[in-house]
C-alpha cells in the first residue's frame, strides 16, 4: 500500500509521544550518568577525523562510532549541558514511533493496528533506561536507522519492484549507521529475507535462481555487508567479546534461557516465565499465526525471535535490550487485539440477530 502523510496520521503518532511523554518526560531533566562521563571522554580522546573514518570501516573494533559522533557533536555545540543531549534523545524517540508507525501500517495495512501498537510499544517501565540516561542513545539510534532502512526496503518491495541502484545506495547507509550504533542491527538482513518469504513467496517461486539478483538484490547486499562486520567485530584483536559480559555462549539452550529472563519484564512478570512455558507461548503464537493464515504475525513471530539473536548470547542483561525486539512484540499484540475485536463484535452481532428472532 501507497503511503501519505495525512493529519490524522501525524495526530495518532504525536497521541503515542504523549503517552510516553505523560510517563518519561522527567527524563528530560536527568543528569549525566557514569556511562555518559566514560562514553565521553573516551570519544574525546580522539579526533573526530578518526570517528568519521571508524563510521566508514564499519567492520573496525571501534565501540559504536555513530554514538561517538552524537557526544561529540552535541558536547561542542552545548558543551557539559545534559539538557540537549536529552532533548536530542526524545526526539529519536519521536522519530523512532514515526518510523514505527509507517512500519506497521506498511506490514498490516491497518490504521487500527498501527496505533495500537505504537500505544504498546511507545512506553514501557522497564525500558527506564531509554528515558533517563543518554548512555542507550545507541539502542536509539539503532532503532531509527533499522527502521527507516526497512521502510525504504517495504516502501519499494510492496509496489512489486526490485531496488534500483538509488535504493540500494540509500539502504547501504542506513544499514552501516544501524551497524555503527548498535550491534543489534546486524539482524536486518534476515529479517528483509523473513518479509520477502512471508509477503512475496509466490514471486520468490517464480524467481527461481534469479531472485538474488532481481526483487533479492537487497537481501543479497544486505548479507555481503554483514560478513565482514561479524568476522571483524567477533575476531579482531580489542574486539567486545573479549569482554567478559559481551563474552559469547552460544547454544539453543542459553538462547531460550535468555529469552524467559527477557520475557518475564516484558509481560511485568517476575519468574513466571521458564523455558517449558516460553516454548509453549511460542508455538501457541506461532499456531495461532498459521491458523488464521496471518502474515503480520508470522513476520512479528519471526521479528520478536531473531531481533533477538545478537543480545541473546551475552552474559551482560538490561531489560531495554528489549527494545528492537519490542517492534515484533507490539505487532503480533496489536494484530491479535484486533483479531479478537473483530471476533467480538462478530459474536455480538449473531447474539444481536438470534434475540430479534426469538422476539418477533
Amino acid at each position: 500500500m501507497r503511503l501519505h502523510f495525512s493529519p490524522i496520521n501525524t495526530l495518532l503518532v504525536i497521541i503515542a509521544f504523549g503517552w510516553l511523554l505523560l510517563f518519561a518526560h522527567n527524563g528530560l531533566w536527568a543528569q549525566f550518568s557514569i556511562d555518559d562521563l566514560t562514553n565521553l571522554h573516551g570519544y574525546l580522546s580522539r579526533s573526530p577525523a578518526s570517528l568519521m573514518v571508524d563510521n566508514l570501516h564499519y567492520w573496525s573494533t571501534s565501540y559504536r562510532p555513530l554514538g561517538g559522533l552524537f557526544y561529540i557533536a552535541l558536547y561542542r555545540w552545548f558543551g557539559f549541558d545534559p539538557l540537549p543531549f536529552r532533548v536530542a534523545c526524545f526526539a529519536l524517540l519521536a522519530l523512532n514511533l514515526g518510523l514505527l508507525w509507517r512500519f506497521t501500517l506498511r506490514l498490516s495495512g491497518s490504521r487500527e493496528v498501527a496505533f495500537l501498537a505504537l500505544m504498546l510499544a511507545g512506553y514501557h517501565a522497564w525500558f527506564v533506561d531509554l528515558y533517563y540516561s543518554t548512555g542507550t542513545v545507541y539502542d536509539l539510534l539503532c532503532y531509527a536507522f533499522y527502521l527507516g532502512a526497512f521502510n525504504l526496503y517495504l516502501g519499494v518491495r510492496a509496489q512489486g519492484l526490485a531496488l534500483a541502484a538509488r535504493h540500494l545506495g540509500i539502504l547501504i547507509a542506513l544499514y552501516v549507521c544501524a551497524l555503527n550504533a548498535k550491534e543489534m542491527a546486524v539482524s536486518l538482513p534476515v529479517m528483509l529475507a523473513a518479509y520477502e518469504v512471508i509477503y512475496h513467496w509466490r514471486a520468490l517461486g517464480k524467481s527461481g535462481w534469479r531472485w538474488p539478483w532481481r526483487e533479492g538484490r537487497g537481501v543479497l547486499v544486505m548479507g555481503l555487508l554483514t560478513v565482514p562486520y561479524v568476522i571483524g567485530k567477533l575476531t579482531a584483536a580489542g574486539n567486545l567479546a573479549e569482554n567478559p559480559a559481551y563474552r559469547l555462549t552460544i547454544s539453543p539452550g542459553h538462547y531460550l534461557h535468555t529469552f524467559h529472563l527477557y520475557l518475564n519484564p516484558l509481560l511485568y512478570q517476575e519468574h513466571v516465565f521458564r523455558d517449558a512455558n516460553t516454548i509453549q507461548l511460542l508455538l501457541l503464537m506461532l499456531g495461532i499465526a498459521l491458523w488464521r493464515r496471518s502474515r503480520p504475525l508470522l513476520f512479528a513471530w519471526c521479528f520478536l525471535l531473531v531481533s533477538l539473536l545478537p543480545v541473546a548470547f551475552m552474559a551482560h542483561y538490561a531489560a531495554f535490550f528489549l527494545y528492537l525486539p519490542m517492534v515484533g512484540w507490539s505487532l503480533y499484540a496489536a494484530v491479535l487485539l484486533v483479531m479478537a475485536r473483530s471476533l467480538l463484535v462478530s459474536l455480538l452481532v449473531r447474539l444481536g440477530r438470534l434475540q430479534t428472532g426469538r422476539v418477533k
